[in-house]
């Protein structure tokens, strides 16, 4: 997952911030930014997915500014939400795994 949020990470620099494409700096990073990036992975995901890459993107966020290479986090505030109509997987239970 965390390499799935590294490659989306790149393909949304690509498209939408071309001059930070190949080197960005932490600073660069802001709460606009990071909006977009949700918009970005909610439109190209599907079920959890975008909520999943963007949990696994903060925490790399958090470690960044806990290792003091940031000083603020440009993910505070800003939300991956899910919709209601979302695909969702169930577990079974231990009967119908036996049944299988």
């Amino acid at each position: 997952m965390m390499q799935i949020a590294l490659s989306r990470f790149k393909n949304f620099l690509r498209e939408k911030y071309p001059v930070y494409e190949s080197n960005i700096r932490a600073e660069h990073l802001n709460k606009d930014m990071m909006a977009q990036f949700v918009e970005y992975l909610q439109s190209r995901s599907v079920g959890e997915g975008a909520k999943s890459i963007y949990q696994r993107f903060k925490k790399v966020i958090k470690s960044a500014i806990e290792h003091d290479v940031m000083i603020k986090n440009p993910c505070d505030g800003i939300q991956c939400k899910v919709g209601d109509q979302i695909l969702r997987k169930d577990v079974l239970s231990m009967e119908e795994i036996q049944a299988l």
